[in-house]
Protein backbone atom coordinates (compact mmCIF):
# COMPACT_ATOMS: atom_id res chain seq x y z
CA UNK A 1 0.00 0.00 0.00
CA UNK A 2 1.63 3.43 -0.64
CA UNK A 3 0.08 6.99 0.10
CA UNK A 4 0.17 9.80 -2.10
CA UNK A 5 -1.02 13.84 -1.25
CA UNK A 6 -3.40 15.47 -3.83
CA UNK A 7 -2.26 18.99 -4.78
CA UNK A 8 -3.37 22.31 -3.73
CA UNK A 9 -5.47 24.71 -4.90
CA UNK A 10 -3.76 26.90 -7.23
CA UNK A 11 -3.06 29.71 -5.74
CA UNK A 12 -2.76 28.36 -1.97
CA UNK A 13 -0.18 30.16 -0.08
CA UNK A 14 1.16 26.69 0.57
CA UNK A 15 4.77 26.11 0.51
CA UNK A 16 6.09 23.46 -1.19
CA UNK A 17 8.96 21.56 -2.76
CA UNK A 18 9.76 19.63 -6.02
CA UNK A 19 12.96 17.50 -7.67
CA UNK A 20 14.03 17.99 -10.89
CA UNK A 21 16.32 15.54 -12.54
CA UNK A 22 17.25 14.38 -16.02
CA UNK A 23 18.84 11.96 -18.44
CA UNK A 24 18.62 9.12 -15.89
CA UNK A 25 18.99 6.93 -19.25
CA UNK A 26 21.27 4.11 -18.23
CA UNK A 27 25.15 4.07 -18.01
CA UNK A 28 26.40 0.73 -19.01
CA UNK A 29 29.00 1.19 -16.99
CA UNK A 30 27.57 2.48 -13.76
CA UNK A 31 24.09 1.37 -14.08
CA UNK A 32 23.20 1.59 -10.63
CA UNK A 33 23.67 5.48 -10.49
CA UNK A 34 19.83 6.14 -11.08
CA UNK A 35 18.61 3.79 -7.92
CA UNK A 36 20.93 5.60 -5.84
CA UNK A 37 20.21 9.07 -6.95
CA UNK A 38 16.67 8.08 -5.69
CA UNK A 39 16.62 5.89 -2.53
CA UNK A 40 20.32 7.67 -1.34
CA UNK A 41 19.48 10.80 -3.27
CA UNK A 42 15.97 12.31 -3.35
CA UNK A 43 14.54 10.24 -0.61
CA UNK A 44 17.44 9.90 1.98
CA UNK A 45 17.96 13.84 1.77
CA UNK A 46 13.71 15.10 1.67
CA UNK A 47 13.07 12.50 4.58
CA UNK A 48 16.00 13.17 6.75
CA UNK A 49 16.19 16.91 6.24
CA UNK A 50 12.48 17.46 6.27
CA UNK A 51 10.67 14.52 7.76
CA UNK A 52 9.52 11.10 7.17
CA UNK A 53 6.07 11.77 5.20
CA UNK A 54 7.34 11.38 1.36
CA UNK A 55 4.60 12.56 -0.03
CA UNK A 56 3.83 15.75 2.21
CA UNK A 57 7.40 16.92 1.87
CA UNK A 58 7.34 16.63 -1.74
CA UNK A 59 5.08 17.63 -4.09
CA UNK A 60 6.37 16.13 -7.66
CA UNK A 61 9.48 15.60 -9.43
CA UNK A 62 10.11 16.88 -12.99
CA UNK A 63 12.00 15.43 -15.50
CA UNK A 64 12.98 16.73 -19.07
CA UNK A 65 13.65 13.94 -20.63
CA UNK A 66 15.98 11.18 -21.61
CA UNK A 67 14.25 8.72 -18.87
CA UNK A 68 15.49 5.77 -21.17
CA UNK A 69 18.71 5.14 -23.69
CA UNK A 70 16.51 3.42 -26.36
CA UNK A 71 12.30 4.69 -25.60
CA UNK A 72 11.49 1.68 -28.48
CA UNK A 73 12.49 -0.95 -25.84
CA UNK A 74 9.81 -1.29 -22.89
CA UNK A 75 12.44 -3.80 -21.19
CA UNK A 76 14.30 -0.51 -20.66
CA UNK A 77 10.94 1.10 -19.31
CA UNK A 78 10.10 -1.31 -16.81
CA UNK A 79 13.77 -2.34 -15.40
CA UNK A 80 15.83 0.42 -16.26
CA UNK A 81 13.33 3.17 -15.07
CA UNK A 82 10.27 2.27 -13.47
CA UNK A 83 11.74 -0.26 -11.09
CA UNK A 84 14.84 2.07 -9.57
CA UNK A 85 12.48 5.21 -9.73
CA UNK A 86 9.36 3.16 -7.59
CA UNK A 87 10.51 4.44 -4.21
CA UNK A 88 9.52 8.05 -5.50
CA UNK A 89 7.03 7.70 -8.07
CA UNK A 90 4.57 5.14 -6.17
CA UNK A 91 3.92 8.45 -3.69
CA UNK A 92 5.33 11.57 -5.94
CA UNK A 93 3.44 12.96 -9.23
CA UNK A 94 6.20 12.68 -11.90
CA UNK A 95 5.45 15.15 -14.36
CA UNK A 96 8.10 14.52 -17.86
CA UNK A 97 8.76 16.07 -21.01
CA UNK A 98 10.61 14.09 -24.08
CA UNK A 99 14.30 13.60 -24.62
CA UNK A 100 15.64 12.58 -28.08
CA UNK A 101 16.17 9.27 -26.48
CA UNK A 102 12.30 8.57 -26.15
CA UNK A 103 12.23 8.66 -30.00
CA UNK A 104 8.41 9.93 -29.85
CA UNK A 105 7.63 6.18 -28.94
CA UNK A 106 4.35 5.24 -27.62
CA UNK A 107 5.49 3.91 -24.91
CA UNK A 108 6.20 7.26 -23.17
CA UNK A 109 2.90 8.75 -24.07
CA UNK A 110 1.10 5.26 -22.59
CA UNK A 111 2.86 5.51 -19.41
CA UNK A 112 2.13 9.16 -18.57
CA UNK A 113 -1.21 11.25 -18.47
CA UNK A 114 -0.32 14.84 -18.88
CA UNK A 115 -2.16 17.43 -18.76
CA UNK A 116 -4.40 18.17 -21.94
CA UNK A 117 -4.22 21.84 -22.32
CA UNK A 118 -2.18 22.09 -24.75
CA UNK A 119 -2.21 22.80 -28.86
CA UNK A 120 -4.22 20.05 -31.09
CA UNK A 121 -2.94 17.80 -32.21
CA UNK A 122 -0.14 17.60 -30.63
CA UNK A 123 -2.15 17.49 -27.11
CA UNK A 124 0.53 16.26 -24.22
CA UNK A 125 3.65 17.57 -26.31
CA UNK A 126 3.00 20.97 -24.33
CA UNK A 127 0.92 21.63 -21.73
CA UNK A 128 1.07 23.39 -18.18
CA UNK A 129 -0.25 22.74 -14.47
CA UNK A 130 -0.48 25.06 -11.70
CA UNK A 131 0.48 24.22 -8.19
CA UNK A 132 -0.09 26.83 -5.02
CA UNK A 133 1.77 30.05 -6.55
CA UNK A 134 3.71 28.06 -9.06
CA UNK A 135 3.11 27.54 -13.39
CA UNK A 136 4.86 24.85 -14.25
CA UNK A 137 5.21 24.70 -18.00
CA UNK A 138 6.48 21.43 -19.96
CA UNK A 139 8.15 21.74 -23.68
CA UNK A 140 8.97 19.45 -26.80
CA UNK A 141 12.37 20.39 -28.05
CA UNK A 142 12.39 17.27 -30.16
CA UNK A 143 12.12 17.66 -33.83
CA UNK A 144 9.44 17.24 -35.27
CA UNK A 145 7.31 19.22 -32.20
CA UNK A 146 10.12 22.69 -32.66
CA UNK A 147 6.62 24.51 -34.00
CA UNK A 148 5.66 27.94 -34.37
CA UNK A 149 2.29 26.44 -32.89
CA UNK A 150 3.82 25.80 -29.16
CA UNK A 151 5.77 29.11 -29.44
CA UNK A 152 2.19 30.42 -29.83
CA UNK A 153 0.61 28.37 -27.08
CA UNK A 154 3.67 29.48 -24.78
CA UNK A 155 2.74 33.10 -25.66
CA UNK A 156 -0.66 32.76 -24.30
CA UNK A 157 0.25 30.56 -21.33
CA UNK A 158 3.06 33.06 -19.90
CA UNK A 159 0.05 36.22 -20.58
CA UNK A 160 -2.58 34.34 -18.53
CA UNK A 161 -0.02 33.66 -15.73
CA UNK A 162 1.17 37.22 -15.76
CA UNK A 163 -2.35 38.24 -15.09
CA UNK A 164 -3.25 35.47 -12.73
CA UNK A 165 -2.39 37.20 -9.14
CA UNK A 166 -2.19 34.14 -7.30
CA UNK A 167 0.86 33.23 -9.79
CA UNK A 168 4.74 34.39 -8.88
CA UNK A 169 6.70 31.99 -10.42
CA UNK A 170 7.12 30.21 -13.69
CA UNK A 171 8.82 27.04 -13.96
CA UNK A 172 9.19 25.40 -17.53
CA UNK A 173 10.80 22.46 -18.73
CA UNK A 174 12.18 21.08 -22.28
CA UNK A 175 15.06 18.70 -22.58
CA UNK A 176 17.69 20.82 -25.55
CA UNK A 177 19.63 23.42 -23.59
CA UNK A 178 19.90 26.84 -25.04
CA UNK A 179 23.32 27.32 -24.19
CA UNK A 180 25.73 24.51 -23.23
CA UNK A 181 29.53 24.79 -21.67
CA UNK A 182 29.98 20.98 -21.05
CA UNK A 183 28.75 19.80 -24.76
CA UNK A 184 28.12 23.00 -26.97
CA UNK A 185 27.27 20.40 -29.82
CA UNK A 186 23.72 19.83 -28.13
CA UNK A 187 22.47 23.51 -28.25
CA UNK A 188 19.29 23.89 -29.67
CA UNK A 189 18.17 27.43 -31.39
CA UNK A 190 14.69 26.95 -30.94
CA UNK A 191 15.42 26.73 -27.00
CA UNK A 192 16.72 30.16 -27.30
CA UNK A 193 13.20 31.20 -28.77
CA UNK A 194 11.70 30.28 -25.88
CA UNK A 195 14.12 31.42 -23.40
CA UNK A 196 13.57 35.05 -24.98
CA UNK A 197 9.83 34.66 -24.37
CA UNK A 198 10.54 33.85 -20.44
CA UNK A 199 12.67 37.15 -19.87
CA UNK A 200 9.90 38.93 -21.41
CA UNK A 201 7.75 37.51 -19.18
CA UNK A 202 9.28 38.25 -15.81
CA UNK A 203 10.81 41.84 -17.53
CA UNK A 204 7.01 42.65 -18.14
CA UNK A 205 5.67 40.88 -15.38
CA UNK A 206 7.96 41.26 -12.10
CA UNK A 207 7.57 37.62 -11.96
CA UNK A 208 10.80 35.65 -11.49
CA UNK A 209 11.09 32.48 -13.97
CA UNK A 210 13.53 29.57 -14.57
CA UNK A 211 14.18 26.83 -17.04
CA UNK A 212 15.19 23.23 -16.59
CA UNK A 213 16.90 21.26 -19.51
CA UNK A 214 19.32 18.34 -19.80
CA UNK A 215 20.56 16.21 -22.87
CA UNK A 216 24.11 17.73 -21.52
CA UNK A 217 25.40 14.85 -18.98
CA UNK A 218 25.76 17.77 -16.43
CA UNK A 219 25.15 20.37 -13.95
CA UNK A 220 24.99 24.00 -15.03
CA UNK A 221 23.40 26.80 -13.30
CA UNK A 222 22.88 30.77 -14.73
CA UNK A 223 21.00 33.54 -15.07
CA UNK A 224 20.15 36.11 -17.91
CA UNK A 225 21.83 39.19 -17.87
CA UNK A 226 18.84 41.56 -17.74
CA UNK A 227 16.11 39.87 -16.22
CA UNK A 228 15.13 37.63 -13.19
CA UNK A 229 15.41 34.22 -15.33
CA UNK A 230 17.18 31.12 -14.27
CA UNK A 231 19.07 28.46 -16.68
CA UNK A 232 19.58 25.00 -15.06
CA UNK A 233 20.80 21.73 -16.31
CA UNK A 234 19.55 19.20 -14.09
CA UNK A 235 21.73 16.18 -15.16
CA UNK A 236 22.52 14.04 -14.51
CA UNK A 237 20.35 11.36 -12.81
CA UNK A 238 22.34 8.26 -14.58
CA UNK A 239 23.51 8.74 -17.36
CA UNK A 240 27.11 8.98 -18.89
CA UNK A 241 28.70 12.11 -17.45
CA UNK A 242 30.29 14.87 -20.23
CA UNK A 243 33.23 14.96 -18.49
CA UNK A 244 35.34 18.17 -19.11
CA UNK A 245 38.42 18.11 -21.92
CA UNK A 246 36.03 15.45 -23.76
CA UNK A 247 34.50 17.91 -26.10
CA UNK A 248 34.90 21.50 -27.95
CA UNK A 249 33.67 23.31 -24.89
CA UNK A 250 32.75 27.27 -23.99
CA UNK A 251 32.95 29.15 -21.01
CA UNK A 252 29.29 31.38 -21.79
CA UNK A 253 28.95 34.53 -19.49
CA UNK A 254 25.51 33.23 -18.55
CA UNK A 255 26.77 30.03 -16.25
CA UNK A 256 28.22 30.81 -12.90
CA UNK A 257 28.66 26.94 -12.64
CA UNK A 258 29.12 24.12 -14.57
CA UNK A 259 30.24 20.49 -13.21
CA UNK A 260 30.62 17.16 -14.70
CA UNK A 261 28.61 14.98 -11.96
CA UNK A 262 25.83 13.33 -10.71
CA UNK A 263 23.17 14.48 -9.21
CA UNK A 264 19.91 16.41 -9.14
CA UNK A 265 18.19 19.64 -7.66
CA UNK A 266 15.68 20.57 -5.52
CA UNK A 267 13.58 23.25 -5.27
CA UNK A 268 11.80 25.14 -2.56
CA UNK A 269 8.62 27.30 -3.31
CA UNK A 270 7.19 29.66 -0.96
CA UNK A 271 4.39 32.08 -1.61
CA UNK A 272 2.59 34.66 0.95
CA UNK A 273 3.35 37.94 1.19
CA UNK A 274 6.96 37.54 0.64
CA UNK A 275 7.00 34.63 -2.59
CA UNK A 276 10.64 33.54 -2.86
CA UNK A 277 12.15 29.89 -4.35
CA UNK A 278 15.02 28.27 -3.61
CA UNK A 279 17.00 25.76 -5.51
CA UNK A 280 19.94 23.52 -4.17
CA UNK A 281 22.17 21.10 -6.21
CA UNK A 282 22.83 17.83 -4.32
CA UNK A 283 25.57 16.40 -5.85
CA UNK A 284 26.44 12.83 -6.38
CA UNK A 285 30.00 12.62 -7.87
CA UNK A 286 32.10 10.61 -10.95
CA UNK A 287 32.68 7.19 -11.24
CA UNK A 288 35.43 6.46 -8.88
CA UNK A 289 34.64 9.47 -6.95
CA UNK A 290 31.39 9.34 -5.78
CA UNK A 291 29.83 11.55 -3.14
CA UNK A 292 26.11 11.61 -1.33
CA UNK A 293 24.14 14.98 -1.35
CA UNK A 294 26.85 17.34 -1.32
CA UNK A 295 25.55 20.63 -1.29
CA UNK A 296 27.06 21.44 -4.87
CA UNK A 297 24.88 25.18 -5.54
CA UNK A 298 22.76 26.95 -4.14
CA UNK A 299 20.31 30.51 -4.92
CA UNK A 300 17.43 32.16 -3.29
CA UNK A 301 15.40 34.16 -5.72
CA UNK A 302 12.44 36.80 -4.19
CA UNK A 303 9.55 38.10 -6.48
CA UNK A 304 9.51 41.43 -4.19
CA UNK A 305 13.38 42.16 -3.90
CA UNK A 306 14.39 45.66 -3.25
CA UNK A 307 17.32 46.00 -5.60
CA UNK A 308 20.84 47.58 -4.23
CA UNK A 309 21.99 50.98 -4.43
CA UNK A 310 23.57 52.55 -7.18
CA UNK A 311 27.03 52.53 -7.30
CA UNK A 312 29.46 55.22 -7.40
CA UNK A 313 31.94 56.22 -10.43
CA UNK A 314 35.40 57.17 -8.77
CA UNK A 315 37.79 56.15 -11.19
CA UNK A 316 39.09 57.31 -14.32
CA UNK A 317 37.94 60.93 -14.49
CA UNK A 318 38.95 63.73 -16.87
CA UNK A 319 41.26 65.20 -14.15
CA UNK A 320 44.00 62.70 -15.07
CA UNK A 321 44.76 60.69 -18.71
CA UNK A 322 44.56 57.13 -18.36
CA UNK A 323 46.88 54.50 -20.50
CA UNK A 324 44.41 53.07 -22.89
CA UNK A 325 46.78 49.84 -23.17
CA UNK A 326 45.09 49.46 -20.16
CA UNK A 327 43.25 50.91 -17.24
CA UNK A 328 40.83 49.71 -14.43
CA UNK A 329 37.32 51.04 -14.07
CA UNK A 330 36.71 51.63 -10.16
CA UNK A 331 33.50 51.96 -7.75
CA UNK A 332 32.11 51.87 -4.87
CA UNK A 333 31.53 48.95 -2.42
CA UNK A 334 28.31 47.02 -2.79
CA UNK A 335 25.49 48.29 -1.05
CA UNK A 336 22.10 46.49 -0.34
CA UNK A 337 19.70 46.72 2.67
CA UNK A 338 18.69 43.16 2.94
CA UNK A 339 21.56 41.47 3.36
CA UNK A 340 21.83 40.12 -0.12
CA UNK A 341 25.58 39.67 -1.08
CA UNK A 342 27.74 41.70 -4.58
CA UNK A 343 26.40 39.10 -7.61
CA UNK A 344 27.38 40.38 -10.56
CA UNK A 345 28.60 43.92 -11.95
CA UNK A 346 28.01 45.24 -15.30
CA UNK A 347 30.22 48.11 -16.81
CA UNK A 348 30.03 50.29 -19.93
CA UNK A 349 31.33 52.88 -21.91
CA UNK A 350 29.92 55.27 -24.66
CA UNK A 351 31.64 58.10 -26.73
CA UNK A 352 28.21 60.22 -25.35
CA UNK A 353 27.76 60.60 -21.89
CA UNK A 354 23.91 61.35 -22.80
CA UNK A 355 23.68 58.21 -24.85
CA UNK A 356 24.16 54.75 -23.59
CA UNK A 357 22.43 53.06 -26.35
CA UNK A 358 25.58 53.38 -28.28
CA UNK A 359 28.19 50.84 -26.27
CA UNK A 360 31.46 50.88 -27.58
CA UNK A 361 32.55 48.67 -24.41
CA UNK A 362 31.40 46.33 -21.94
CA UNK A 363 31.81 43.86 -19.49
CA UNK A 364 29.28 41.59 -17.13
CA UNK A 365 31.15 39.53 -14.31
CA UNK A 366 29.57 37.39 -11.84
CA UNK A 367 30.77 36.25 -8.62
CA UNK A 368 31.30 32.95 -9.50
CA UNK A 369 32.41 31.62 -12.71
CA UNK A 370 33.18 27.83 -11.99
CA UNK A 371 34.64 26.39 -15.30
CA UNK A 372 36.91 23.28 -15.89
CA UNK A 373 36.49 22.80 -12.22
CA UNK A 374 38.45 26.18 -11.00
CA UNK A 375 36.54 29.29 -9.90
CA UNK A 376 38.43 32.53 -12.87
CA UNK A 377 36.35 34.63 -10.37
CA UNK A 378 37.80 33.99 -7.92
CA UNK A 379 38.96 37.16 -5.67
CA UNK A 380 37.04 39.82 -7.73
CA UNK A 381 35.37 41.73 -5.33
CA UNK A 382 32.94 43.15 -8.24
CA UNK A 383 34.15 46.77 -7.94
CA UNK A 384 36.29 47.20 -10.11
CA UNK A 385 37.29 45.84 -13.40
CA UNK A 386 39.86 46.22 -16.04
CA UNK A 387 39.80 47.65 -19.97
CA UNK A 388 42.67 46.78 -22.18
CA UNK A 389 43.09 48.07 -25.87
CA UNK A 390 41.23 50.92 -25.96
CA UNK A 391 41.41 54.04 -28.66
CA UNK A 392 44.41 56.74 -27.49
CA UNK A 393 43.91 60.18 -26.92
CA UNK A 394 39.92 59.84 -26.34
CA UNK A 395 37.05 60.88 -24.41
CA UNK A 396 34.80 58.85 -23.26
CA UNK A 397 32.07 57.58 -20.56
CA UNK A 398 31.36 54.91 -18.00
CA UNK A 399 29.27 53.91 -15.76
CA UNK A 400 28.42 50.55 -13.91
CA UNK A 401 25.22 48.56 -12.14
CA UNK A 402 25.50 45.76 -9.16
CA UNK A 403 23.15 42.86 -9.22
CA UNK A 404 22.34 40.79 -5.99
CA UNK A 405 22.08 37.24 -5.64
CA UNK A 406 18.64 37.40 -5.35
CA UNK A 407 18.94 38.64 -9.01
CA UNK A 408 18.32 42.20 -8.58
CA UNK A 409 20.05 45.29 -10.65
CA UNK A 410 20.47 48.29 -9.27
CA UNK A 411 20.16 51.57 -10.96
CA UNK A 412 22.88 52.55 -13.32
CA UNK A 413 25.65 54.87 -11.99
CA UNK A 414 25.96 58.18 -12.74
CA UNK A 415 28.15 58.49 -16.34
CA UNK A 416 31.71 59.87 -15.32
CA UNK A 417 33.61 61.00 -18.09
CA UNK A 418 37.43 59.99 -18.91
CA UNK A 419 39.89 60.63 -21.15
CA UNK A 420 43.12 58.39 -22.33
CA UNK A 421 46.58 59.57 -23.26
CA UNK A 422 48.74 58.63 -26.30
CA UNK A 423 50.48 55.01 -26.81
CA UNK A 424 52.75 53.39 -28.47
CA UNK A 425 51.90 50.97 -30.95
CA UNK A 426 52.73 47.17 -30.80
CA UNK A 427 56.23 46.25 -30.81
CA UNK A 428 55.90 42.32 -31.19
CA UNK A 429 57.25 41.81 -34.80
CA UNK A 430 54.66 39.75 -36.96
CA UNK A 431 52.48 39.12 -34.15
CA UNK A 432 49.37 37.05 -36.31
CA UNK A 433 51.71 34.73 -37.49
CA UNK A 434 51.31 36.31 -41.60
CA UNK A 435 54.78 35.72 -42.31
CA UNK A 436 55.05 32.33 -40.77
CA UNK A 437 57.25 32.17 -37.32
CA UNK A 438 59.55 35.31 -38.36
CA UNK A 439 61.17 36.91 -35.58
CA UNK A 440 60.10 34.01 -33.10
CA UNK A 441 61.75 31.35 -31.64
CA UNK A 442 60.88 27.83 -30.98
CA UNK A 443 62.21 27.60 -27.66
CA UNK A 444 60.40 24.49 -26.80
CA UNK A 445 58.71 21.86 -28.89
CA UNK A 446 56.44 22.42 -32.12
CA UNK A 447 54.95 26.13 -33.14
CA UNK A 448 53.56 26.61 -36.84
CA UNK A 449 52.10 28.87 -38.81
CA UNK A 450 48.30 27.86 -39.97
CA UNK A 451 45.75 29.07 -42.12
CA UNK A 452 42.50 28.38 -41.57
CA UNK A 453 41.42 24.74 -41.06
CA UNK A 454 45.02 23.25 -42.07
CA UNK A 455 45.26 19.44 -40.24
CA UNK A 456 41.66 19.94 -38.69
CA UNK A 457 42.07 23.42 -37.39
CA UNK A 458 40.58 26.63 -36.44
CA UNK A 459 39.89 29.66 -38.07
CA UNK A 460 42.00 32.90 -37.38
CA UNK A 461 40.40 35.11 -35.33
CA UNK A 462 41.98 37.70 -37.84
CA UNK A 463 44.01 38.05 -40.82
CA UNK A 464 44.71 34.13 -42.85
CA UNK A 465 46.99 32.96 -40.09
CA UNK A 466 47.29 31.74 -36.42
CA UNK A 467 49.99 30.51 -33.78
CA UNK A 468 49.31 26.88 -33.37
CA UNK A 469 51.72 26.43 -30.06
CA UNK A 470 52.19 22.99 -29.62
CA UNK A 471 51.68 22.27 -33.17
CA UNK A 472 48.32 20.31 -35.06
CA UNK A 473 50.29 18.88 -38.17
CA UNK A 474 53.30 18.23 -36.06
CA UNK A 475 52.98 18.25 -32.33
CA UNK A 476 54.18 18.43 -28.90
CA UNK A 477 53.01 18.32 -25.41
CA UNK A 478 54.35 21.66 -24.38
CA UNK A 479 55.68 24.41 -26.37
CA UNK A 480 56.90 27.84 -26.15
CA UNK A 481 57.44 30.72 -28.66
CA UNK A 482 59.74 33.32 -27.37
CA UNK A 483 60.49 36.98 -29.21
CA UNK A 484 63.32 38.93 -28.22
CA UNK A 485 62.49 42.96 -28.13
CA UNK A 486 64.77 45.72 -27.55
CA UNK A 487 63.65 48.81 -25.67
CA UNK A 488 66.87 50.69 -25.38
CA UNK A 489 65.31 53.93 -27.02
CA UNK A 490 63.04 53.93 -23.61
CA UNK A 491 65.76 53.71 -21.55
CA UNK A 492 65.47 56.73 -20.09
CA UNK A 493 61.73 56.50 -19.50
CA UNK A 494 62.03 53.10 -17.60
CA UNK A 495 64.42 54.36 -15.66
CA UNK A 496 62.24 57.12 -13.97
CA UNK A 497 59.32 54.77 -13.74
CA UNK A 498 56.83 56.49 -16.28
CA UNK A 499 56.82 53.51 -18.44
CA UNK A 500 54.07 50.53 -18.30
CA UNK A 501 54.35 47.85 -20.31
CA UNK A 502 50.68 45.99 -21.97
CA UNK A 503 50.83 43.02 -22.76
CA UNK A 504 47.87 40.28 -24.16
CA UNK A 505 46.41 38.03 -26.67
CA UNK A 506 43.57 36.53 -28.58
CA UNK A 507 43.42 32.73 -27.14
CA UNK A 508 41.79 29.82 -27.81
CA UNK A 509 42.30 25.65 -27.91
CA UNK A 510 40.47 23.22 -28.91
CA UNK A 511 38.51 21.45 -25.85
CA UNK A 512 39.52 23.21 -22.84
CA UNK A 513 42.28 20.69 -22.09
CA UNK A 514 44.94 22.76 -23.06
CA UNK A 515 45.98 26.30 -21.51
CA UNK A 516 47.40 28.48 -23.64
CA UNK A 517 49.34 31.44 -21.48
CA UNK A 518 52.09 34.05 -21.97
CA UNK A 519 54.32 36.38 -19.82
CA UNK A 520 57.01 38.94 -20.40
CA UNK A 521 60.43 38.52 -19.53
CA UNK A 522 62.18 41.23 -18.34
CA UNK A 523 66.53 41.27 -18.98
CA UNK A 524 69.01 43.49 -18.61
CA UNK A 525 71.16 44.25 -21.22
CA UNK A 526 73.64 41.47 -20.96
CA UNK A 527 70.90 39.28 -20.47
CA UNK A 528 70.51 38.49 -17.05
CA UNK A 529 67.10 37.81 -15.70
CA UNK A 530 65.63 40.89 -13.81
CA UNK A 531 62.16 39.51 -13.38
CA UNK A 532 59.06 38.82 -15.53
CA UNK A 533 55.45 39.90 -15.76
CA UNK A 534 51.99 38.03 -14.04
CA UNK A 535 51.75 34.66 -16.60
CA UNK A 536 48.25 35.10 -18.52
CA UNK A 537 46.07 32.82 -20.01
CA UNK A 538 43.16 30.52 -20.54
CA UNK A 539 41.70 26.82 -21.04
CA UNK A 540 38.53 27.25 -23.62
CA UNK A 541 38.00 27.09 -26.95
CA UNK A 542 36.79 29.86 -29.08
CA UNK A 543 39.00 32.74 -29.49
CA UNK A 544 39.02 35.38 -26.49
CA UNK A 545 41.21 38.37 -25.32
CA UNK A 546 43.73 37.57 -22.73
Amino acid sequence: VTDFVTPPAPGAVHPFRLVAMSDMQIDRGAPEVFGEIIEDGVIAYVTERFGPDLPGELAMALIPGDLVDNGLDIRQWREEFFAPGQPLFSRVPVYPVPGNHELNTPFFWQYFVLPENGTAPWLEHWWYLDHANLRVIGLDSNLGFTLQQQLDWLDLVLAEACAEDTIDFVFAQLHHPHLSELWPVGELDYTGEVVARLEAFSADCGKPSLHFFGHTHGYSRGQSRDHQHLWVNVASAGGNLDRWGEYAQRDYDEFVVSQDEYGFVLAEVEGGEQPEFRLTRLGHGQPGARVQNVVRDFIRVRRHNHAPEAPVGRFPTLAEAVNPDCFTLAASPFDEHEGDAHQGSHWQIASDCEDFDAVIWESWRQDRNWYFEVDTQAGDDLTDERVEGFAPEAEACWRVRYRDDSLGWSPWSAPVAFRTGPVEGNRVQNPGAEQGLDAWVEAAGVSESLPAGECQGVDPFAGQRYFAVGGLCDSSPYAELVQRLGVDDLADDIDAGGLVASYGAMMADYNGADRAEMELRFVGAAGAPLGASPRIGRAAAGWRRV
